[in-house]
């Protein structure tokens, strides 16, 4: 779906490009984005429909390619609280909401670290073996941090 794509593309942005403004959005986003997932692991109705598929899938003449499908569904929507009881869904949802955003901060908080280390390579001794390629990247890098 569209929504996948952008959320996709989304954190693909924020784990590459990590400036304050997207981390800000991502952070901010991290609890609503799991609530809409739990909305949809635990949509009344959908489940029972995933589960009677799977618990026929045998019967159904899918190949094996669809019935991979059908249990790799079912096991995602088990392991998001489909079969919990609605209280405990809720205590779920809670949860889930605040582990993402404790997982959100966590990655940012590395990725902070990690920003500020760098290895200097400064002779011809520190390159070599280094393939052309990784060494025009280091050049790059360097001219980008204004340490070149």
């Amino acid at each position: 779906s569209l929504f996948s794509r952008v959320v996709y593309v989304f954190s693909n942005l924020c784990s590459s490009y990590g400036v304050p403004e997207l981390q800000a959005v991502e952070l901010k986003m991290a609890a609503p984005l799991a609530a809409h997932q739990n909305k949809v692991a635990t949509f009344p109705g959908l489940f029972a429909k995933i589960d009677k598929i799977h618990a026929n899938r045998s019967s159904l003449a899918l190949s094996a390619e669809q019935i991979r499908l059908v249990e790799r569904f079912h096991l995602d929507f088990v392991r998001a609280g489909a079969r919990f009881p609605p209280e405990v869904q809720q205590q779920y949802a809670k949860i889930v909401e605040q582990l993402a955003q404790l997982s959100t901060q966590f990655t940012q908080n590395v990725m902070a670290d990690e920003n500020d280390v760098f290895v200097d390579l400064v002779s011809d001794g520190d390159k070599k073996g280094l393939p052309a390629y990784l060494i025009d990247a280091t050049k790059q890098a360097a001219h980008v941090l204004c340490v070149d």
